[in-house]
């Protein structure tokens, strides 16, 4: 029997897109790129089915895009703990089972790679004690995104060749409406030859039913 899965996103690239703009290469940090996946992710989150790791990566991303100066000190670590505490407590509740309920840090140990215990304990502060200062918030949240880009975003790979990335590329190109959006797939549309890109968008006219992608 097939097994469909639903996702939020229209096709596997423009989730490797949102993984591209959440953590770029190092040294090329894009905080308007990183504002336009938080905004994608909002709406995949809208849709339902959005896992969450990609939601935490959003909510932890958004919080450390509105740490600037001239906010309130409290109102940026209020964003910061809602986030970490959503992120673990979301995670590990996920891994709970019905039968024999676990503590969180056992719980924690069970992961690939294992939670850290430190976020566990950060967790309960944020949420039944004072708030944590800012620094601590700042590194937490950092330590957070890069364990999450270990435990979710680094196995995502396209896997497909070079045929069928060319052709969701333009499958992509002729549903995007953002001129941003649009200028980064025409900028990675260069690396194919025009005779490959008409041969794909024939394929594309001989093998789809949908009136918005016809030629």
């Amino acid at each position: 029997m097939v097994q469909y899965i639903i996702t939020p996103w229209r096709d596997k690239l423009e989730l490797l897109q949102v993984k591209a703009d959440f953590y770029p290469a190092p040294g090329k940090a894009d905080e308007e790129a990183q504002g336009r996946a938080v905004e994608r992710v909002s709406v995949w989150m809208q849709r339902g089915n959005c896992p969450h790791s990609v939601e935490s990566t959003a909510i932890l991303m958004s919080a450390r895009l509105n740490d600037v100066p001239g906010n309130s000190n409290y109102c940026v670590r209020a964003a910061y703990s809602a986030a970490f505490s959503r992120f673990v407590t979301g995670l590990l509740d996920s891994h709970q089972s019905r039968k024999t309920k676990q503590s969180m840090y056992s719980l924690a140990k069970t992961l690939n790679p294992p939670l850290p215990a430190t976020f566990v304990e950060l967790r309960h502060q944020a949420t039944h004690e004072e708030l944590p200062s800012l620094p601590k918030l700042r590194l937490a949240s950092q330590k957070a995104l890069e364990w999450i880009w270990g435990y979710y975003w680094a196995g995502l790979s396209l896997e497909s060749n070079q045929s069928e990335t060319c052709m969701a590329h333009i499958q992509r190109l002729l549903r995007e409406c953002d001129t941003a959006a649009r200028e980064e797939i025409e900028k990675k549309l260069e690396k194919w030859s025009d005779d490959e890109l008409l041969a794909t968008l024939v394929d594309i006219d001989e093998t789809t039913d949908d009136p918005e992608t016809l030629l």
